[in-house]
């Protein structure tokens, strides 16, 4: 199948109205899909070559978690609706891979590894933890390029990701990108969350009143996990 970067950004345009409710015709939303997952799969060299970079050069990390996969043609659409201006072609993490460690020391090892001795060429470094985004989360994304494609290497410590599970399960991501600028009390209360387990993995004191904050969830904070535990 034709791959050009101009039909690949046509089926993202499609998929984008789509998934926004404009309706696009079966046949040209057919072709799109089909386009996209063309192009989805056109990463799997991309993914494997990312494994295998992060596996061999965090070899000497003991306390790890590692997963990776391709990100889903519907899940590409819902990216493509909450950003207007992203070109389906440079979507950057299609191919992903995560690995948890168990400190912030160990991020900032295998992040220089990665950086120093991967076989991708370094595209970009994106420093959530240097700078958090909006919501509270914490991480560090490295974006390269393996022959024509790009992949996305996830980083994060075991608190770090334990704050990315909690937000998953209590809030979808595109109520935790709208609600992170507003007053609602769940993001404000994941914020805070945040920040004091940020603090336990730099060693530094956490305020009292940040812990109250944290404390004191929200109530259906706590129905939503009360619900979640029960089934």
């Amino acid at each position: 199948m034709d791959l050009s970067k101009r039909r690949i950004d046509r089926a993202g345009e499609v998929l984008r109205a789509s998934a926004q409710g404009t309706d696009v015709g079966k046949d040209v939303l057919e072709e799109a899909l089909e386009v996209a997952d063309h192009f989805r799969a056109s990463h799997e060299g991309a993914l494997d070559q990312a494994r295998d970079d992060l596996l061999g050069l965090s070899r000497h990390v003991s306390a790890r978690e590692f997963s990776d996969r391709l990100k889903r043609v519907d899940t590409i659409r819902g990216k493509l609706a909450r950003e207007p201006s992203l070109k389906l072609s440079r979507m950057r993490d299609v191919a992903g891979c995560r690995l948890v460690v168990a400190s912030l020391a160990t991020l900032e090892d295998v992040t220089a590894r990665i950086i120093y001795g991967g076989n991708g060429e370094l595209v970009r470094v994106i420093d959530y933890v240097g700078k958090p985004r909006p919501t509270g989360y914490r991480g560090i994304h490295l974006i390269l390029r393996y022959e024509d494609r790009l992949a996305e290497i996830q980083l994060r410590t075991q608190l770090m990701h334990k704050w990315a599970q909690l937000s998953e399960g209590v809030q979808s991501i595109e109520v935790r990108e709208t609600a992170a600028g507003s007053g609602d009390p769940t993001a404000r209360w994941l914020r805070d969350l945040g920040e004091v387990l940020a603090l336990h993995d730099r060693g530094e004191t956490i305020l009292e009143e940040v812990q109250s904050r944290v404390a004191s969830a929200p109530l259906d904070l706590v129905q939503t996990l009360t619900v979640r535990w029960r089934s």
